[in-house]
Formats: C-alpha cells, sequence, structure tokens
C-alpha cells in the first residue's frame, strides 16, 4: 500500500508541474516554477569521405595489323574475273587494322590513337578517328561496356622488298 501512495504522490507532483503555464527557458533563474521545456543543441561531425574513388579498366584490342605495298605497274591476279590488273598507283592493303577500346572504369576515359614508324621506314599512318571517347561504364554490364573502334591505314613507299611481314612501326593507344 506505501508504494501506490508513493507513486500516487509522485504522479499529483507531475501533473501539477505538467499543467503549469510557464515562460522560463532554460538556463534562466525562477523562483518557485520549473520549465515546461526546455531546447539544447545536438552536435555532430562528419569522418571520412562520401566520394567513391575512380577505378579504372580499360581494355583495348588490335587485329593483325599486317599491311601489303603493292607499287604502281604490278600485275595482280583478280580470281574472280581470271585476269591480270595492272596498279595505276601505288597502294595500301590491310588486314586485321582496327583497334577498339573498351571502357570498363567508373569515369569517362579518351584514348588518343598515334603511329610511329620505325627506324629507316619512309611511312606514315593515319587512324579513321585518333581520338576515341568513351562514357563511363556505370549502370552497364560488363558486355556492355562503352566502346570505341578506329580504323588504321598506312600510307608512303616501301622501298625494299620482303616476301614475310617484319615490324615498320608502332601503334600508342595514351588513355586519360
Amino acid at each position: 500500500m506505501r508504494k501506490q501512495r508513493i507513486c500516487g504522490a509522485i504522479m499529483a507532483v507531475l501533473l501539477l508541474v505538467c499543467s503549469m503555464p510557464t515562460a522560463v527557458r532554460a538556463g534562466e533563474a525562477s523562483t518557485g516554477q520549473l520549465p515546461d521545456s526546455i531546447s539544447f543543441d545536438v552536435r555532430a561531425k562528419k569522418e571520412g569521405t562520401t566520394e567513391t574513388p575512380v577505378r579504372y579498366l580499360v581494355d583495348v584490342e588490335w587485329g593483325a595489323m599486317e599491311f601489303t605495298y603493292t607499287a604502281a605497274g604490278v600485275s595482280i591476279w583478280n580470281p574472280e574475273t581470271h585476269e591480270y590488273e595492272v596498279t595505276v598507283e601505288d597502294q595500301w592493303s590491310g588486314h586485321g587494322n582496327t583497334v577498339t577500346v573498351k571502357n570498363h572504369s567508373n569515369a569517362a576515359v579518351e584514348a588518343a590513337l598515334d603511329f610511329q614508324a620505325a627506324d629507316g621506314y619512309n611511312l606514315t599512318g593515319s587512324f579513321d578517328t585518333s581520338l576515341l571517347k568513351l562514357a563511363s561504364a556505370e549502370g552497364t554490364k560488363p558486355e556492355e561496356a562503352p566502346f570505341a573502334t578506329a580504323e588504321f591505314m598506312l600510307s608512303g613507299t616501301m622501298d625494299s622488298q620482303a616476301d614475310s611481314y617484319h615490324t615498320v612501326g608502332q601503334i600508342n593507344v595514351a588513355v586519360k
């Protein structure tokens, strides 16, 4: 029975305090009255970063990069017409002369393509596009990653005769 009285007495005081109107703010001194509410600051800080670091993964694929130079005045057998055709000017033909760049990165990339002839060769090389711009791979499946392709062709003359393929230069792919 004692417990009930004590609880009842505490409840009566709480009801009395809660029902009393007051204009007292936290921190103000008041005689005989309790504040009906107080306010205080809540503080927070941030640690670490929410930035996602950029991760790069770029595939570069190229074909055989084999080229044949045919000098003007050479007779070439045409298997479809069964006749020889004489070339009127120097010409290059290429096999596997494409470069493909595929972006698996979470950022857009650019691939700049450049050709440098080997020492002793007076050749130039050109691409149908020498700068490939690729979007980020975010939101794509690996097999659907953004890609671009450029076709390469040699020009100039081959001074020496060669009955097999040999290195006449290098292609550089700079990804930024």
